[in-house]
C-alpha cells in the first residue's frame, strides 16, 4: 500500500489495522508486526480466523509513532505499509488481508 499525498503539514489522527478476507485452517495462529517505512508499529500474536471473524481492530496508539509516520509523509510525500509474520504452526493454504485504516489531517499553506 503506497500513500501519496502534497502538503506543508501532516497530523495523523489514527491508524488501525484488522484481518479481513481469511482463509485457512481454524486454529491458525501467527506472531505478526506492522511496519510503516521500515519502522515496526505493533506486533500481535493473534489467531488469525478468530481475528478475521471477531473483526477485532488493533490501534497503533502511541503517539510518537504515529509522528514519525506523520513526518515521513511530510518528508517523502508517501509511505510504504508491510505485515510480515511467522505461522507459530504449519498451515496449508493460509491466505488474509489486512486493511490498515489511516485518518491523516493535511494542513496546506494558503496561496
Amino acid at each position: 500500500m503506497i500513500i501519496s499525498i502534497k502538503s506543508n503539514r501532516y497530523e495523523i489522527k489514527s491508524l488501525s489495522y484488522k484481518i479481513v478476507e481469511f482463509v485457512g485452517p481454524a486454529t491458525s495462529a501467527m506472531a505478526a508486526s506492522l511496519y510503516i517505512n521500515n519502522e515496526l508499529l505493533a506486533t500481535e500474536n493473534i489467531v488469525v480466523k478468530t481475528a478475521a471473524d471477531n473483526g477485532t481492530v488493533y490501534t497503533i496508539s502511541n503517539v510518537d509513532l504515529l509522528n514519525k509516520v506523520a513526518t515521513a509523509l511530510k518528508n517523502g510525500k508517501s509511505v510504504t505499509a508491510k505485515y510480515d509474520g511467522t505461522a507459530t504452526e504449519w498451515c496449508n493454504n493460509l491466505s488474509f488481508k489486512v486493511q490498515i485504516t489511516m485518518q491523516v489531517k493535511v494542513i496546506a499553506n494558503p496561496l
